[in-house]
């Protein structure tokens, strides 16, 4: 059922691990159309972010951020916990923040703005992760009684 599992990270060894895709949050879709091209969209299409579930019952968190939307990986990283909190206060560490934001700008304002944008879009995505992970811990309990 579950199948080996391997993430590239940037400047370390890739994370190897026993587990399943559970959910997808981020990124474009292949077939979705990208309608909007501000700053902050594309930025935003270039974001993809899974969370996988490992056989020990961890939770992994895979952060992908792209050269352009669907193009090469520029920054790649895993996360791993074994609950919503352990998870979310390492997605919300300044590291991951700014490697999240961290994208040139064309301007001072341009900067500012789209590290606003993006703040508030990466904790929407963490929220929805905080979301998915309670979600299964509670139908587990549920069963497991």
């Amino acid at each position: 059922m579950s199948e080996s599992i391997s993430i590239p990270r940037t400047g370390d060894k890739p994370l190897t691990f026993n587990g399943k895709l559970i959910d997808r949050f981020a990124g474009a879709s292949p077939d979705s159309p990208e309608l909007s091209s501000t700053l902050v969209d594309d930025v935003r299409r270039r974001l993809e972010v899974y969370l996988y579930q490992a056989d020990s019952g961890n939770y992994v968190v895979w952060v992908i951020c792209r050269s352009e939307p669907r193009g090469s990986l520029q920054r790649s990283d895993a996360y791993v916990g074994d609950s919503s909190d352990a998870l979310a206060r390492q997605l919300r560490s300044p590291e991951c923040v700014k490697a999240v934001i961290d994208f040139p700008a064309r301007d001072h304002e341009d900067q500012a703005l789209l590290e606003r944008e993006l703040s508030a879009h990466w904790e929407n995505v963490v929220q929805l992760i905080e979301l998915s992970i309670e979600a299964r811990d509670r139908a587990r309990h549920a069963v497991s009684r």
